[in-house]
C-alpha cells in the first residue's frame, strides 16, 4: 500500500536527494521473469529534444509510476497469479517481484534529483524504489565519442532531433537475467494481457524483437517493444548504431528511414535494422501501439487494441485534461472519451486495490465528466487532481452518486437512479431548461444575452423552454442590433437563439450522461462574472471584445473606419448595412473569453 501526506509538494519532499556511487546493479536483477522497463533521460525542467515528444509525467510520477506498474501486473496476470496477488494484498504487500514480471526504472544520472514545483529538489531513484521499482542508474551507451569519427553528423545535429541521451533505451537488451523485456514509456497504457506475445517469443529461437511503428512511420524504440534479451546482440545493435552510414538526404545506409522526428536515434535506426533483420517481426500497431490517429481509428475500436498511447499531439493526455477538437469526427470525439476514460478506471482499481490515504480525492470534476470521470475540475493540467496532491473538497451544492453505468440510452437522475428511456429530460436538474436537439443538454437560460444593464434577456419557462426575461426588450430584440453576430430573424433572442448559443459547450449547464448526475450552480457565474459572456455592440464600440471585432471588419470595412469611434449608434448602423450571413458567421468570435462553469 501506499502512504503519504495529502499536500503535493510534500510528498515528492519525502524523498530527498541523494549522490549514488556508480554500482554493479546486475547482481541483484531476479531470475526467470517478464521485465516491463520504464526509461527516464532528464528531469522535466531540463528536456533538450525538442523534435521529440517528452514523456516525462514531471509532477505527475508518483502517480505515472503507479498506475504503469499495475497495467504491467495486469498485463502478465493469469488464474494463478491472480489469486497469489490476492493473498499478498491481504497481508498489505507491495513487493518488487511477483510471480511472473518484474518492474524497471532505467534512469539517466541526470535524472535522480529533480525540481519539485515548489524549487526544491526531490529524488526519483527514491520515489520509484518505494513503489517496488528496481531502479538502474545508467549513462547512455552510445556517447559523443562514440560518433565523432563514423558519425560526424549524428554527433553534430542529434541534439536538435532527439538528444545524445536517446540510446538509454538500449539498456533493455542486456536484461539477461529475464526470459523477456516489455520496454514501456509513461504514455503507454496496457489493455489486455500480453502472454501470447511474451510465450511466443521466448519460445522462437529464430526471433529477436517484436516491434512496432509510431503513426509517423518510425519504429517505436521505448513505447512498446518485447525484447528477447541479450548482451550480444545489446553490442551487436551498438556497434552497427555507430558504423552504419546515415546522411541526412538519403538516410541510413542510403535507405532512407529518415523521414520523422528522432531518425538520428535509435528510432530511426531499429527502423532501419528491422528492415535488414528477419529476426525482428513487426506487429499491428493498431492493436499494440494504438495513437488514436485516423488511420486507427477507422481501422479499429480502441477497446479492441492491447497497447495505447497517449498523446498531447492527438486525443491529449489524460491528465492534461484536454479539450475535444472542434474538427473532430464524432467517432474520433468518442474513442478518445473511451481512452481517457479506461485511463481513469486503471486509477480508480489501482485506488481500490492499494491506495491508503486519510482523504481520498472525491472525482467532483465537472469537465467532461463521461471522459475524465470526475478527475477534472476544468481543462488543462492546473485543474487535474491527482491522487498525490492536495484533496480538493466537494463543494455543498454538488451530488456525487457511487460508480454506475445507467443502461444504453439512460443517464443518471440527481438521486443515483437512472432515467426512463422516454424521459432523458429527468436528468436535468431543476434550475435548467432540457435541450434535445441538436444533443441532450440542460440549459441555463440566464446565461449569455444580457442587457446594457446586464440583466439577463432570457429565462426559464418553468418547462422546456427559454422565455423572454426581465431584460430590457430594445436590446434584447435581434433587430436592433444590440448582439452583433445575431441577425439571422427577429423578435427577442430567446426566440430560439438559445439552441445553440447559449447551449453548451460556448453557454451555462451540464450535459446528462450515463455515469455521473448532471449537476449545475447558476451562482457561479456571478462569481466569475461569466454570465453576460455573449459580446454586445457597446462592448465592440467600447474597445472589448476584439476577436468580435476582427471578424465583423471581414464582412465590412465600415467597422475598422470606427475603430476610434465609441459611438454604439455609429456602430449599428454598420452592422445594418452588413450582410447578415457574414455576421451571423462571427458567432464564435463573438464569445467574450470566460472561465468555465465547472469551475
Amino acid at each position: 500500500p501506499m502512504y503519504y501526506s495529502e499536500v503535493d509538494t510534500t510528498l515528492l519532499g519525502l524523498f530527498e536527494p541523494a549522490i549514488y556511487e556508480p554500482v554493479n546493479e546486475t547482481a541483484n536483477r531476479p531470475e526467470g521473469t517478464t521485465a516491463f522497463t520504464v526509461t527516464i533521460t532528464s528531469c522535466p525542467e531540463t528536456y533538450d529534444a525538442p523534435s521529440s515528444e517528452v514523456t516525462d509525467p514531471g509532477g505527475d510520477i508518483y502517480e505515472a509510476s503507479c498506475l504503469l506498474k499495475n497495467q504491467a501486473c495486469f498485463a502478465t496476470e493469469d488464474t494463478t497469479t491472480a489469486g497469489t496477488r490476492r493473498l499478498k494484498r491481504q497481508r498489505d504487500l507491495m513487493e518488487t517481484t511477483t510471480d511472473n514480471f518484474t518492474m524497471y526504472a532505467i534512469i539517466h544520472p541526470e535524472a535522480v534529483n529533480c525540481l519539485n514545483t515548489d524549487g526544491s529538489s526531490y529524488n526519483r531513484v527514491k520515489l520509484l524504489q518505494q513503489q517496488g521499482y528496481y531502479v538502474e542508474i545508467l549513462g547512455q551507451p552510445i556517447t559523443s565519442t562514440d560518433l565523432y569519427e563514423t558519425q560526424p553528423y549524428i554527433k553534430d545535429h542529434i541534439d536538435q532531433d532527439v538528444g545524445i541521451k536517446d540510446s538509454i533505451a538500449l539498456h533493455a537488451f542486456t536484461f539477461e537475467e529475464h526470459k523477456a523485456v516489455v520496454v514501456l514509456d509513461y504514455n503507454t497504457q496496457l489493455l489486455q494481457p500480453l502472454h501470447d506475445e511474451i510465450n511466443d517469443l521466448v519460445a522462437d529461437p529464430n526471433k529477436q524483437v517484436k516491434y512496432v511503428r509510431d503513426k509517423d512511420g518510425g519504429v517505436s524504440k521505448n513505447g512498446f517493444m518485447i525484447i528477447k534479451p541479450s548482451k550480444a546482440k545489446f553490442e551487436e545493435i551498438r556497434q552497427e548504431y555507430i558504423n552504419t552510414p546515415y546522411d541526412p538526404i538519403t538516410g541510413w545506409n542510403g535507405e532512407g528511414h529518415n523521414t520523422f522526428n528522432g531518425k538520428m536515434g535509435l528510432k530511426g535506426f531499429f527502423s532501419y535494422k528491422a528492415s535488414k533483420d528477419p529476426s525482428w517481426e513487426e506487429l499491428d500497431r493498431c492493436i499494440y501501439n494504438n495513437q488514436l490517429d485516423d488511420y486507427c481509428i477507422s481501422r479499429i475500436d480502441v477497446g479492441n487494441s492491447k497497447v495505447v498511447r497517449h498523446s498531447k499531439k492527438v486525443c491529449g493526455e489524460p491528465r492534461d485534461c484536454p479539450y475535444d477538437h472542434p474538427k473532430w469526427s464524432n467517432r474520433k470525439k468518442m474513442q478518445c472519451q473511451e481512452i481517457h476514460e479506461k485511463y481513469f478506471r486503471s486509477r480508480d482499481a489501482f485506488e481500490d486495490k492499494y491506495l491508503v490515504k486519510a482523504k481520498i480525492q472525491e472525482p467532483v470534476g465537472l469537465f467532461k465528466s463521461k471522459s475524465f470521470m470526475g478527475y477534472c475540475k476544468g481543462p488543462g493540467k492546473k485543474n487535474y487532481l491527482g491522487f498525490a496532491k492536495a484533496v480538493y473538497r466537494k463543494p455543498d451544492w454538488q451530488i456525487l452518486c457511487p460508480r454506475m453505468q445507467c443502461p444504453p440510452g439512460t443517464y443518471v437522475k440527481n438521486d443515483c437512479t437512472c432515467t426512463a428511456l422516454d424521459n432523458p429530460c429527468d436528468a436535468c436538474p431543476g434550475n435548467t431548461r432540457c435541450q434535445l436537439e441538436p444533443e441532450l443538454w440542460c440549459i441555463d437560460c440566464n446565461c449569455g444575452f444580457c442587457d446594457s444593464s446586464r440583466v439577463s434577456c432570457c429565462d426559464f419557462n418553468g418547462i422546456n423552454n427559454c422565455k423572454d426575461g426581465e431584460g430590457l426588450n430594445n436590446d434584447c430584440i435581434m433587430q436592433k442590433d444590440f448582439f452583433p453576430a445575431f441577425a439571422d430573424g427577429s423578435g427577442n433572442v430567446c426566440s430560439g437563439v438559445e439552441i445553440s448559443d447559449t447551449a453548451q459547450p460556448n453557454g451555462c449547464g451540464c450535459k446528462p450522461n450515463d455515469t455521473t448526475p448532471c449537476t449545475y450552480n447558476p451562482d457561479l457565474q456571478d462569481k466569475y462574472d461569466d454570465r453576460c459572456f455573449i459580446c454586445t455592440t457597446e462592448d465592440i464600440a467600447n474597445g472589448g471584445c476584439p476577436s468580435c471585432n476582427q471578424c465583423l471588419e471581414t464582412c465590412d470595412p465600415c467597422i475598422a473606419e470606427l475603430s476610434s469611434s465609441n459611438s454604439v449608434d455609429k456602430y449599428k448602423q454598420c452592422l445594418k448595412r452588413m450582410d447578415e450571413t457574414c455576421r451571423v458567421g462571427c458567432n464564435a468570435a463573438c464569445n467574450k473569453p470566460r472561465n468555465p462553469f465547472w469551475l
